[in-house]
């Protein structure tokens, strides 16, 4: 059921009061594509936030006139690293467990 961000921030909201959700059972992985072929899969902890009990939102916000620029934040960023080839001029994404790392 959609709800309401608190803040008005956030554009697409779900009731999930009295669901699981928190494990992210219920919720599918989100693929980004970007330009070139990179692409990312965004496990449901990487895209969605809790912004109250019983509210979950998706943390990515639409670009506009105002804010024309896109940022992938530290919320998706989570346990996955980011390969920057500067001389190729590409961008890859691996999985990661970070937590699990030393």
């Amino acid at each position: 059921m959609h709800a309401q961000s608190p803040d008005g921030l956030l554009q697409l909201c779900y009731n999930v009061a009295g669901r699981e959700v928190e494990a992210g059972e219920s919720i599918p992985d989100l693929t980004l594509e970007f330009g070139g072929g990179a692409a990312v899969a965004l496990k449901p902890e990487n895209a969605f936030v809790a912004v109250q009990e019983g509210t979950l939102c998706l943390a990515i916000v639409a670009t506009t006139e105002q804010q024309p620029v896109s940022i992938l934040g530290n919320l998706a960023q989570q346990n996955i690293h980011v390969g920057y080839d500067l001389d190729a001029g590409t961008v890859t994404f691996a999985g990661a467990d970070c937590a699990g790392s030393s």
